[in-house]
This record gives structure tokens, sequence and C-alpha cells, in this order.
């Protein structure tokens, strides 16, 4: 199979894959895989990510 890398600060495009890594400071913050949710679903999760990541707090997904 062939992986794509695709670097974004869109939540839209993001909310499409199946596997999203949060990068902060160098090293993986977080990830979150697709496991069947929609894309709705991944955009609420991501959007949560990025708040906490922006907050400097807990993430509970």
């Amino acid at each position: 199979g062939q992986t794509i890398l695709m670097v974004t600060h869109s939540t839209v495009a993001a909310s499409r894959a199946k596997r999203v890594l949060f990068i902060k400071d160098g090293l993986i913050y977080n990830q979150l895989y697709r496991e069947g949710r929609s894309d709705q679903q991944m955009f609420e999760l991501i959007s949560e990510t990025l708040t906490a990541m922006a907050n400097r707090g807990e993430i509970h997904v």
C-alpha cells in the first residue's frame, strides 16, 4: 500500500484522515484513529485536542 503524509492546519482537511498525529515541540503530543468515526466526529475530536494543546490541558478522548 501507499502512505500519504499531509501537513495541515485545517481541521476540516484533517478530519478526513484515517489517522491524525498532533506534534508539539517536535514530539508527538497525541494521535487519533478514525475507528469508524464520521468526518464530523473526527472534526470534533481534533478541535478538542487542539483546544487542549492551546490551553496546555489534559486530553479526555
